[in-house]
């Protein structure tokens, strides 16, 4: 599946979220927080790494080929050799557009953070006790919403609307769905 993009916090920071088949055939979520470096005009990664199988609890790592805290790099003789996910992250990157619009254009659905709305005291029913790490994706039909946090807190009423279809659906059977970190 190809990685596509949510809306995370503040521009130009953006969240780049990825199926892939985990172990035991459980599906798994990573996501790459990478930003806009405005002075290079280029993308990079803010060095953090979340992933997560959807039925175990949430594994935490650094980009830093080097850390030896990265749970999944492994030293060599020449120091550490770079982990599956920094390789994907690479080839992910290498497809990056060059500006903060054109990335808005080719996006092919919309995600939003649902611990961003609690802002303006609007509340998503989720089935996780922390919304905060909960990932929603909207339909590719609602690619008409902004990227922007205040267009898609004015869209609350509608998003709670969809809830209850989203809640208790399995993330194999519906590939569109984002499922939870």
């Amino acid at each position: 599946m190809e990685p596509f993009v949510c809306w995370v916090k503040e521009e130009p920071l953006v969240r780049v979220l990825r199926w892939d088949m985990a172990w035991e055939q459980q599906i798994s979520l990573c996501a790459y927080d990478i930003q806009l470096d405005t002075e290079k005009k280029k993308w990079k990664t803010t060095g953090l790494v979340r992933r997560g199988k959807s039925t175990g609890p949430e594994i935490k790592g650094r980009l830093n080929a080097g850390s030896s805290d990265s749970p999944r790099a492994t030293p060599t003789q020449g120091g550490f050799q770079k982990s599956p996910m920094e390789k994907k992250l690479e080839k992910i990157l290498e497809v990056f557009p060059d500006s903060w619009q054109e990335l808005c254009d080719r996006v092919d659905a919309v995600a939003i953070d649902v611990g961003l709305l609690r802002e303006d005291q609007k509340k998503l029913k989720t089935t996780t006790d922390d919304a905060d790490n909960t990932i929603m994706e909207l339909k590719p039909g609602l690619r008409d919403l902004d990227c922007k946090v205040c267009s898609l807190t004015a869209k609350v009423q509608e998003l709670e609307s969809r809830v209850e279809d989203f809640k208790g659906r399995s993330c194999r059977n519906n590939p569109h769905m984002v499922g939870f970190l």
